[in-house]
């Protein structure tokens, strides 16, 4: 076979491939022997015809089109071993010729990556991982509004006060004398008092502001000549009386307030009131810790792909968003969305703006898996005996109970050991990436902050009835990860 290979971008090659003429010819005998076992050629016997007579019958085309798909694969992997290429991203068949036999074919490759020799050198500057006094006291104060109530006020009315009036307002005439035309009358109007988004009648927050409970008013306001009101150049009498104050009070920084954020049963808690500000501020330093090695963790990953070689072809960022695809459906399934088309027409957008949209999204995920696996190889990271054989017990504890209630769309073949290895096997791969991200963090900190070491004591802090089992890993701090859903195969991440 003669082959011709051109490059076609990032790690793309346009490969022409002319099978030479004996393998064509063995080929469409091979075709013609198996289909003179199915048709009919007067003065022969079934599968007794000769080639010659056959392909006279059909056609040499006929022949060659049946042949093709049996020597496209022939062609692409003579090719392949030629060119040592173990298994291609993607391979695109463009053009087909018969005479002579020759297809054209994109071959996308899998992606390149080199780390720079220095890779060991490079340093980031460590944040600041624990709460800062400022960032206790803004937190404390965002609780405190977010569970803010509205709450009936003897104080003088204020700006975002919420106000009942009894009101009526009438039209004066020239000599303003009252009219019957009636601007407002409502015997429970209830406003609130904003500066940004002010009432119909001009100034009437001015006359209201100041007043309490129970007080009784009366005005005349005069609508503006350039006022788009029916009312525009005319005055109104307005009478007013208080019904009620209500200002909206910040929650009290008490122990019912912070159960409350961290969704805590107080009845069912066997703990004294003054613990729970405790576990909340364990709680923030949590989120903040994995705030703070998510971040460091993006600056390394960058810092390292600025210092190294990563090529890929498109075909690799097309798989990456077929896997952000899966997974942004999988996320909505929980809300009933349970296909693409459903989607697609609840958000009025056709499949190519979806995907193109994720494309960002996936080439930074496709480059920061590249580079953590080349570093884990590098490092030669592994997961320790005794966490695989935690990872192991724990999958065949979800494979038993997953057995008892299978999800819809589980393989019905799959053995409670198939499911504790699949499970296992996705759980050591996160585990070992997630090994990868934070040792990448610790050396890139000069080992200043060390994610398993620091989310381990917390996690110790945070719980007094028995040690972890494993200290979680960077990104996760003590929260336990998202199920996995059960596949025949995986795919590492």
């Amino acid at each position: 076979m003669k082959t011709r290979t051109a490059p076609a971008g990032n790690r793309e090659l346009k490969v022409t491939i002319e099978v030479d003429k004996a393998t064509v010819d063995e080929a469409l005998k091979a075709v013609a022997s198996s289909l003179a076992g199915r048709i009919n050629i007067p003065g022969f016997r079934k599968s007794k015809v000769p080639y010659r007579v056959l392909e006279r019958y059909v056609g040499r085309a006929a022949l060659l089109a049946e042949a093709h798909e049996g020597l496209v694969q022939q062609a692409l992997q003579h090719f392949l071993a030629q060119a040592d290429i173990t298994e291609p991203e993607h391979v695109e068949l463009d053009k087909i010729t018969d005479e002579p036999t020759t297809y054209a074919f994109t071959v996308s490759l899998e992606p390149y990556v080199e780390l720079a020799d220095d890779y060991h050198t490079l340093r980031i500057e460590p944040r600041e991982l624990e709460l800062t006094e400022q960032e206790r006291a803004e937190e404390k104060t965002a609780v405190c509004d977010r569970l803010a109530r509205l709450e009936e006020v003897a104080s003088p009315i204020a700006w975002e006060d919420t106000v009942v009036l009894d009101i009526k307002g009438v039209v004066l005439d020239e000599n303003q004398e009252p009219t019957d035309e009636m601007v407002l009358e409502d015997d429970e109007w209830e406003v609130v008092l904003s500066e940004e988004y002010p009432l119909g009648p001009p100034d009437l927050e001015q006359e209201i502001l100041g007043l309490t409970t129970g007080d009784e008013k009366q005005f005349v306001l005069t609508y503006p000549e350039d006022s788009e009101s029916v009312y525009a150049g005319k005055s109104a009498q307005f009478g007013i009386r208080v019904l009620n104050v209500s200002r909206t009070v910040p929650a009290p920084w008490n122990a019912e307030t912070i159960a409350t954020v961290l969704d805590l049963d107080m009845a069912e808690e066997d703990r004294p009131p003054e613990e729970y500000e405790t576990l909340f501020w364990q709680h923030m330093q949590s989120r903040k810790a994995s705030s703070v090695f998510d971040e460091e963790l993006a600056e390394s990953l960058q810092l390292l792909q600025d210092a190294s070689v990563v090529e890929y072809a498109d075909a690799s960022v097309e798989n990456q968003i077929d896997l952000l695809v899966n997974q942004r459906l999988s996320g909505l399934a929980q809300f009933g969305i349970r296909n693409l088309e459903t989607y697609l027409r609840y958000t009025n957008q056709s499949e190519a703006e979806f995907r193109e949209s994720l494309r960002e999204e996936a080439e930074t995920d496709l480059v920061n898996k590249l580079l953590i696996w080349e570093f884990i190889k590098l490092e030669n990271i592994q997961i320790p005996d005794d966490m695989q054989a935690q990872l192991y017990e724990s999958s065949a504890m979800s494979a038993r109970e997953l057995m008892e209630s299978p999800p819809a769309d589980m393989d019905e073949n799959l053995t409670p050991d198939d499911v504790a290895a699949i499970l296992s096997q996705q759980r050591m791969t996160e585990g070992l990436r997630n090994m990868g991200h934070n040792n990448l963090v610790e050396l890139y900190t000069d080992g200043v902050h060390s994610p398993n070491r620091y989310f381990g004591a917390l996690e110790g802090d945070l719980s007094d009835d028995a040690e972890p089992d494993a200290a979680p890993l960077a990104g996760e701090a003590v929260e336990e990860a998202d199920p996995v859903p059960i596949e025949a195969t995986t795919q590492a991440t």
